[in-house]
């Protein structure tokens, strides 16, 4: 991230797990997964069950999850400066921040196993 000119502002972590997961998703305002390929990561769900807004790229299923300037922001995979005017944006107008971390708290939980249960019900019932 030095090279890019932002590692004052956001740091690679890589792959985490248990404990050190959750910390990492307490301390972070955002969650950044710059992909050039997915189905529907789960890492998504988990940021915004943090109430942590996603910076990701429209691939796969996650526009299917996260809506541009809604819950999260999408950019274009590979695009570095796009991605680091995205990154100094938020930093320096936090003027959407409340609303799209509300909103993510909100996607999160339509995906908790309590709220999809009536649905899976129905589906269930109209296959037997």
């Amino acid at each position: 991230m030095e090279e890019g000119g932002i590692g004052d502002i956001a740091e690679y972590i890589g792959w985490v797990q248990d404990d050190e997961k959750d910390r990492f998703f307490s301390l972070c305002d955002y969650f950044i997964l710059p992909t050039y390929e997915e189905g529907m990561p789960m890492t998504i769900l988990e940021a915004f069950s943090y109430g942590k807004p996603v910076i990701t790229t429209p691939v796969g299923s996650i526009p299917e999850v996260v809506q541009h300037n809604k819950n999260g922001i999408l950019f274009t995979p590979g695009d570095t400066a796009q991605l680091k005017k995205i990154l100094f944006d938020v930093i320096s107008d936090h003027s959407k921040y409340d609303c799209m971390k509300n909103n993510a708290m909100n996607t999160a939980t339509y995906y908790y196993p309590e709220s999809i249960k009536t649905e899976l019900e129905k589906l269930y019932e109209e296959i037997i």
